[in-house]
């Protein structure tokens, strides 16, 4: 079934999301973006991590960025997939993301 968005932190196609060894409580967040080329997670670390999408091996590289002071609670692409936003749960920032 297509869904219009998928954010569910679980699942055969974002289980890489979640470092080899880690139970997957500290991540909060994810996105996948429209075209599904791209998931991005947030972090109880303050983390924002990119990956390609299917993500589902453990194994695999991600882009990690520093961003919020604490954990990020929410992660969400524009419907292009050209911007991310991300929101901080201790900052309770909101940060904008261009894709180069």
């Amino acid at each position: 079934m297509e869904w219009a968005s998928h954010s569910v932190k679980l699942g055969w196609d974002v289980h890489g999301v979640h470092p080899h060894g880690e139970d997957g409580t500290h991540v909060n967040h994810i996105s996948v973006t429209n075209d599904k080329s791209i998931v991005a997670s947030g972090d109880d670390f303050g983390l924002v991590n990119i990956y390609r999408y299917p993500c589902n091996e453990n194994t695999v590289e991600s882009r990690s960025y520093a961003a919020h002071s604490e954990h990020v609670l929410r992660v969400e692409f524009t419907e292009d997939g050209k911007r991310m936003f991300t929101i901080g749960g201790q900052d309770k920032a909101i940060i904008q993301w261009k894709k180069k």
